[in-house]
């Protein structure tokens, strides 16, 4: 029996964080990984985070996290077996094997990947014979496996002491093989080497319009046995080739792989037509059925020679020409975006932090997150953050003081909205703020500063951008926007529509519909924090006060102690740039407890303006503890900020009535006066 050692993850994790491998512990006599894993796959720990772990899990086994994008482009992934009648197969494909572990049974080995490979499962008469781990938790030696009782053993190499070249490069087009092959049951003849030409044949029929010829000869021939005597290797080429010649495989191959050229089905729509993520222009394309149905409509989604691959024109004699069948190809789209479902728009997400239920979910580089209820997608993938270095929310506290607010409490509202901007497709409500100030009160300045400490989670554009460019630049993503100078070009209907962007974006749940050129509407869903900021604040109906905090700038006098204090601020935010958005991550949970705590205690009142005192207050306050805050804290920060409570509360007093009388008194005659003059 070999011998057990008891502190597994604190005396090997450092092998692997010096690799830049993401690894986890495991909790003793399991193979599941901490709560919460999946958010490391794609980040090492913060140093911090590593020291937490080593003092409170010291005694857990480890596990090696797959997926994770390596410096070469590659990420490394798991190739395991779970019937030891494949392992040997396995090891002759993908051998030389130089880094491997096993267990009870079969074996797990570790290669390099394309990176458009995902998380595959093959099976053979529903029974699991292979999965391709992807954005896994793979326990790994010498964690003691929970049946045995006995450690996970080293095939080769340990992991840590290989240089990444050493381990071999596996295709999409690989893995594809290898599933059709375990998943048709003609390949059994082969594993026993007994009456294998006639399967063979069939296999290669099978295979031969879908993969290159060598491939297929070289995965067949790991199928026979090492004492295999008879002739069917040496036959094995002339066997693909003779069905690559007559077309075998192509006529029926509608198997639609989009690989990462091809479009992705994502469903279809309630007025006939279907919806495509478009792989090249990054966008969603409604399609009618006539366009797949066309030459012209399936070049505009994917290039003529991808679509020639999937299903070329075969002449008299079934040999394939030139041309494609767009026919049986427009009818694959369309059932397979029927085999996918309706398409929901609320189901996208794009960029950012997400939540689902008690996960959070990272939609901002590498693979796509995969989930049961929503659709990732993301057209463009955001910087690393930087976890090396760490933003003082002290600091930043003292430095938004700095400003001269008309209200004291207007520095802790604007804190809350910094901590829940880069998280706000994480959280139910979203908050907006209006920062205003007559010249010299340092609101550019301000905004500036937000702008470097929100980056990369930031779209900051121009006050004068219009709706449906701020609208296109969200897409579907879940990212602060901020927008100076907001009145610049006294276009107050503009600034209504993009206020009305802004309150819809307070929940997420009510899609704008907006007219397309063929008269179909497409929805819209919002999920951004808005910051605004101008000279006087451009606050439309009662509706959007309620979603809207006002944060008045006095003018600061030119001091130059304070000039130069906020100066040293702004150098410190620039030094720390990209740290912020990844403190707030690691916060959300306790956000999100302080959120519901401070909803309880806060007092009776306009429930929207309730839903931001507690949003700013209860964030705030978390980011400034480091944890979440009890009843007891919530209640004492509620009465510390009474005042500025109570001061914004005013925007909620008035009734419809008011409202109604207020759009009347600001009608503008041809003379440019209002009936309120």
């Amino acid at each position: 029996m070999n011998k057990i050692n008891t502190n597994i993850f604190k005396n090997e994790a450092k092998k692997y964080w010096d690799k830049e491998l993401p690894i986890i512990p495991v909790p003793p006599n399991t193979k599941r990984g901490i709560p919460k894993w999946p958010s490391f796959i794609d980040q090492i720990p913060s140093d911090a985070n590593k020291k937490d772990w080593l003092e409170k899990y010291g005694d857990h086994g480890i596990a090696l996290l797959t997926g994770k994008k390596m410096p070469n482009n590659m990420k490394i992934i798991g190739i395991d077996v779970d019937d030891n009648l494949y392992t040997n197969v396995i090891k002759r494909i993908f051998s030389p094997v130089v880094s491997a572990k096993k267990g009870k049974k079969g074996i797990t080995i570790f290669v390099l990947a394309e990176s458009d490979i995902k998380h595959t499962t093959i099976n053979l008469d529903k029974e699991r014979i292979i999965d391709i781990l992807v954005r896994k938790c793979c326990v790994i030696p010498p964690t003691v496996h929970p049946e045995t009782n006995e450690p996970y053993e080293w095939v080769g190499k340990p992991l840590y002491e290989c240089d990444l070249d050493d381990l071999i490069t596996v295709s999409k087009d690989e893995i594809n093989l290898l599933k059709a092959i375990i998943e048709n049951p003609e390949h059994k003849a082969l594993l026993s080497g007994q009456a294998t030409h006639d399967p063979a044949v069939s296999l290669t029929a099978s295979l031969a319009g879908r993969f290159e010829g060598n491939l297929i000869v070289r995965f067949l021939s790991a199928l026979l046995p090492n004492d295999y005597k008879g002739n069917l290797r040496n036959e094995l080429p002339e066997l693909v080739k003779s069905a690559k010649e007559k077309g075998l495989g192509l006529r029926n191959c509608l198997e639609y792989d989009p690989k990462n050229v091809g479009p992705l089905p994502m469903g279809y729509t309630d007025n006939g037509n279907y919806v495509f993520l478009h792989q090249a222009k990054n966008i969603l394309s409604v399609v009618p059925p006539k366009n797949l149905m066309s030459v012209s409509g399936l070049c505009d989604l994917a290039p003529y020679e991808f679509w020639h691959k999937v299903c070329p024109l075969f002449d008299k004699e079934g040999m394939p020409t030139s041309k494609i069948d767009h026919t049986k190809i427009g009818d694959l789209l369309m059932n397979t975006c029927r085999f996918t479902g309706a398409f929901i728009p609320s189901k996208v997400r794009g960029c950012g932090i997400w939540r689902e239920g008690k996960t959070n979910i990272q939609n901002l580089r590498g693979d796509l997150p995969h989930s049961k209820n929503y659709t990732y997608i993301r057209f463009e993938s955001l910087p690393d953050f930087n976890t090396d270095k760490i933003i003082d929310p002290q600091k930043l506290f003292k430095w938004y003081r700095l400003f001269n607010w008309s209200n004291k409490g207007f520095a802790t509202l604007l804190l809350g909205w910094t901590v829940l901007a880069p998280i706000c497709g994480a959280i139910d409500w979203r908050t907006h703020v209006f920062i205003h100030g007559a010249k010299k009160t340092g609101k550019s300045t301000l905004i500036k500063g937000l702008t470097t400490l929100l980056d990369p989670m930031v779209i900051s554009l121009d006050g004068t951008s219009s709706e449906a460019g701020i609208r296109q630049s969200i897409a579907a993503d879940s990212r602060p926007v901020i927008l100076d100078e907001f009145e610049s070009d006294g276009n107050v209907g503009r600034m209504r529509n993009i206020l009305k962007l802004a309150r819809s974006a307070s929940t997420g749940a009510a899609p704008i519909a907006r007219g397309t050129p063929e008269g179909k509407a497409l929805q819209f869903q919002v999920h951004s924090s808005f910051c605004f900021g101008a000279i006087i604040p451009i606050i439309g109906t009662a509706a959007d006060r309620s979603r809207i905090v006002e944060l008045e700038l006095n003018s600061h006098n030119d001091d130059k102690k304070i000039r130069d204090l906020i100066e040293v601020g702004q150098s410190y935010l620039e030094e720390n740039r990209l740290a912020w958005s990844h403190q707030i991550v690691e916060l959300i949970d306790p956000i999100n407890e302080s959120l519901r705590i401070f909803r309880e205690e806060m007092p009776a009142g306009d429930l929207r303006h309730n839903q931001n005192m507690e949003n700013l207050l209860g964030a705030a306050f978390t980011v400034l503890n480091g944890r979440a805050a009890t009843k007891e804290e919530a209640r004492k920060w509620i009465n510390e900020h009474q005042s500025v409570i109570n001061l914004l509360s005013v925007a909620h007093e008035e009734d419809d009535s008011s409202e109604c009388l207020n759009h009347f008194l600001e009608y503008r005659n041809n003379d440019d006066i209002t009936i309120g003059d």
